[in-house]
């Protein structure tokens, strides 16, 4: 059974791999290819680049929009990223204490509400057979 079960698979496996293999060759993505006989399928697609090149913005939307100096967020990369200071372990320890202290309450305000966590109850222990 195990074994009929697993040339199953690999035929599913067979199967499917070829099955992506043509979508893949009849895909309009590598019909505008121009590619050189005697070139694999899979360099051609791994060369193809599926964003197009930027347009020049039109004039309304320039006019439009505000200066980008004067954009209300906080740049992550570039020249001048403004990122938060490091904390110092006594910073983290010291929020750490007020995370646990807010769980802590909440964990309260539960118990108070739904009564005090018990133990999984357990099955009984079986009975010797020689009793």
């Amino acid at each position: 059974m195990r074994a009929h079960t697993t040339r199953s698979v690999r035929k599913l496996q067979t199967a499917s791999a070829a099955a992506i293999a043509l979508a893949c060759l009849a895909s309009p993505a590598f019909a505008q290819q121009n590619f050189e006989i005697g070139e694999d399928p899979l360099s051609v697609i791994l060369k193809w680049k599926p964003a197009a090149r930027e347009k020049e913005m039109p004039e309304f939307v320039r006019k439009s929009r505000p200066p980008e100096n004067a954009l209300g967020f906080t740049p992550l990369t570039g020249e001048g990223a403004d990122r938060p200071k490091r904390k110092t372990p006594a910073e983290i320890a010291a929020e750490m204490k007020k995370f646990d202290a807010a769980a802590a309450a909440a964990r309260g305000r539960a118990a108070r509400a739904f009564g005090a966590a018990r133990p999984a109850a357990r099955r009984p222990a079986k009975r010797a057979a020689a009793e």
